[in-house]
């Protein structure tokens, strides 16, 4: 629960969370959240020795294993408006959805029109934990990505959400 308090404080109070030191490391951090290209052409026997293009990058998946990344960041977690958790309607497997602001919406639309059957990583502080294949183009600034695990779900929408910063008096 966040509540105001006053003219300068505010009151979070978090369900199990006993440890006021803690809370503030929790809030004060800042996930860095980008959607990035898988590289497909690099075979996994390259991605096992390291031996990948200057363009790419070893990143871990949530599993411990890597993958080849572009380097460019297709767009970033400072695009994104919101997330939320649903059903796919065809086959009721659980997804998040996304929804870019305009400039993210036009980056996302590029690259989804670019990568229409590629595989797009998204990546949160340097670990892949979904790399979904761009089935169609993305032109209304909207995306799904396939949450497996409810602890997946957790991770893509909590870093969504940047820290709240409060002006001091």
């Amino acid at each position: 629960m966040i509540q105001r308090q006053g003219t300068d404080r505010i009151l979070v109070q978090v369900p199990g969370l006993q440890d006021p030191t803690r809370l503030k490391e929790l809030l004060g951090k800042t996930a860095k959240m980008e959607f990035r290209m898988v590289d497909e052409s690099v075979p996994p026997d390259a991605v096992a020795k390291g031996t990948i293009p200057a363009d790419d990058e070893l990143l871990p998946e949530v599993g411990g294993q890597k993958l080849a990344l572009k380097k460019q960041v297709l767009v970033s977690g400072g695009d994104l408006s919101d997330a939320q958790t649903s059903f796919d309607q065809r086959s009721g497997e659980p997804v998040v959805s996304f929804k870019f602001n305009s400039s993210g919406a036009r980056k996302f639309a590029q690259a989804t029109t670019e990568g229409v059957g590629q595989r797009f990583a998204i990546v949160l502080d340097n670990q892949v934990i979904s790399a979904p294949l761009s089935v169609s183009r993305s032109l209304a600034g909207r995306a799904r990505s396939p949450a497996t695990s409810r602890s997946s779900r957790r991770t893509i929408l909590r870093s969504c959400c940047a820290p709240v910063r409060c002006p001091r008096r």
